[in-house]
């Protein structure tokens, strides 16, 4: 823990003019405290029944009030909360020149603390997902690509095209981090809901939809994804993620031993639970250095600039403090790299992360300029070549790899005070800007301002504004699920459509159950209760339910709970009668 405790005196020294200053002993800060608000929403509908709504608020208790981070809208329905629309709060519009700027190709810092627009009560914030807009990103980029072939074949100038493509390309880059912004709060709230639950808070199967939704938005893909794949997709994706932290942490520790430094990992998540990302700080201890040190590569894992053996400033502390851990560089573990870590903070060389990001930043714009030109064919395979090749050497510079899986999680982190102190943090927050020069971004500040700004404009008059847009929602997807077009909806309408929606839970039940290998994740009173409910519907014997019987008539009979046994045996003989009655029915002419 000495590294941690070193690490704002060390980045005070060495991030500012005083290079004459004393390291100062910091410990590390307790885990703000996040807490779910939630904020009751009542409607009329047109036969003067309410409808029940809550807006479900994840945010942070901080000494200067409540900080509102993540906005979930939901029908309150038989003692339980269904999604209808998620607003991360801190989603800031860029401004003019921002746009300007990622138009051109140009790479920026994050925006600062000056809003371009100031949102007043009656601007109502629209959501990052909603059950109106659930392939909205996906839209967006055909859009983008059908505009950019447009003008590619029309026989418009070509710098239009780059244009477009350079706004397009920054665009989905902060789409992109704003995606893994997003997803990291959703894993807060659900683990926050586990921690303290109550029956306002949305349930793990809500939140596990949610990221669906999310994660199919990313990619034109999503469009062909059937819905039954839920925790099918949200599990790989969390897997990878986990996978590459790990193969990232093991790579670092390996060469770390090489090199005789020393590396500490930091789990950034809520206490006793799967951390949500992972960072490390790698240091150095004069004490353990053998009498040979090391021969260091330029092109060395730690993508550090300089030998650490020989910089003087190093050289300095270590005779300095020969029994303490010297921080020399800290990572994000998680990124689109194959191995190599994000190098958010050299502690000795203060320009080397925004360098990297710039470079990717000016990749992209080179490929949209070179796309303008005439330029032979051989001159394009090369740039593929050389492309391929940065990629395969995990070269961090000139790289198209994103390295917003791995810097937006940990900068909402810091931006929260956790783990170290709020000084730490701030200049820690200052780093992961450097990773992200992106001109259409936010500062913290500005984000921390929008989120309060959007809160109070969803509960502004009592949430009146609120209360008719989730109205409207939910009696979107009433007339979409009954096939009502756009007619009212009544009493009458919402009792067909909890029929519906239990039948469509029933079903999805069945064929997951049919589908996976494993033992069931629900109890068998729900899969049992479910296959009734499907069967009294009079379903023919569709591929679902034949996988459903024929995985109950594979299982052993230890795997099934003596009470329900009787029940998969009449299951099992009643497919079995009606198997026989379809074989001896004669054949049709």
């Amino acid at each position: 823990m000495s590294a941690r405790a070193y690490l704002l005196g060390f980045i005070c020294c060495l991030f500012s003019s005083l290079a004459g200053a004393s390291t100062q002993i910091f410990k590390e800060s307790a885990a703000p405290t996040l807490e779910i608000r939630n904020y009751p929403i009542q409607a009329v509908n047109n036969s003067g029944s309410e409808y029940q709504f809550v807006l479900s608020v994840l945010g942070a208790d901080q000494p200067e009030g409540f900080l509102p981070l993540l906005a979930i809208g939901a029908r309150k329905a038989d003692g339980e909360n269904h999604w209808l629309a998620l607003w991360n709060l801190s989603h800031t519009p860029p401004s003019a020149w921002q746009r300007v700027r990622a138009g051109l190709g140009v790479p920026g810092s994050p925006r600062g603390s000056k809003p371009s627009t100031t949102l007043s009560f009656n601007d109502f914030p629209e959501p990052c997902l909603s059950l109106r807009s659930l392939r909205a990103g996906v839209w967006t980029r055909a859009r983008w690509t059908i505009i950019d072939q447009t003008i590619r074949y029309s026989g418009f100038v070509s710098p239009a095209r780059f244009f477009v493509n350079n706004y397009a390309n920054n665009g989905a880059d902060l789409e992109e981090r704003r995606f893994h912004q997003t997803y990291t709060l959703l894993e807060l709230y659900e683990a926050i809901s586990h921690t303290d639950p109550t029956p306002d808070h949305l349930s793990v199967a809500e939140i596990m939809e949610i990221k669906y939704h999310l994660l199919v938005n990313r990619r034109l893909s999503g469009l062909f994804l059937p819905r039954e794949s839920v925790n099918e997709v949200v599990q790989r994706f969390e897997s990878h993620l986990r996978s590459q932290s790990g193969n990232t942490a093991s790579y670092l520790h390996a060469h770390a031993n090489l090199y005789r430094l020393g590396l500490e990992e930091i789990d950034f998540g809520l206490p006793g639970r799967v951390p949500i990302c992972r960072g490390a700080l790698l240091s150095m201890r004069g004490s353990a250095l053998p009498a040979e040190l090391p021969k260091w590569s330029k092109r060395n894992p730690f993508d550090l600039d300089y030998n650490p053996f020989e910089k003087p400033a190093i050289r300095e502390l270590i005779e300095k403090y020969p029994d303490e851990d010297i921080p020399l560089a800290f990572y994000v573990l998680a990124s689109e790299y194959q191995l190599k870590p994000i190098l958010v903070a050299d502690f000795f060389k203060r320009d080397g992360g925004i360098k990297r990001e710039s470079s990717h930043v000016w990749r992209v714009t080179l490929d949209q300029a070179l796309e303008m030109t005439n330029i032979p064919l051989l001159y394009r395979a090369l740039g593929r070549i050389s492309g391929y090749a940065l990629n395969k050497k995990d070269y961090s510079r000139f790289s198209r790899r994103s390295t917003a899986a791995g810097v937006e999680p940990v900068r909402l982190f810091a931006r929260l005070d956790w783990n170290f102190d709020p000084d730490t943090n701030d200049l820690l927050v200052t780093a992961l800007d450097k990773r992200r020069a992106n001109p259409l971004a936010a500062s913290v500040h500005l984000e921390d301002q929008a989120a309060t700004a959007r809160l109070e404009s969803l509960l502004a008059g009592q949430g009146g504004q609120l209360a008719t847009y989730l109205r409207r929602l939910f009696e979107d997807e009433v007339r979409s699920t009954l096939k009502l077009g756009s007619r009212a909806i009544f009493d009458r309408d919402l009792v067909q459509f909890e029929a519906e929606q239990q039948y469509r839970e029933a079903l999805r039940l069945v064929r997951e159950f049919g589908a996976d290998t494993n033992l069931p994740a629900q109890s068998w009173d729900t899969i049992l209760n479910a296959w009734e409910l499907v069967r009294s519907k009079g379903v023919p014997r569709s591929a679902e339910v034949k996988r459903f019987v024929d995985r109950l008539r594979r299982m052993e009979a230890s795997g099934i709970p003596t009470d329900h046994r009787a029940a998969v045996t009449r299951i099992l003989n009643d497919d079995l009668a009606l198997t026989k009655v379809r074989n001896a029915r004669p054949p049709s002419d």
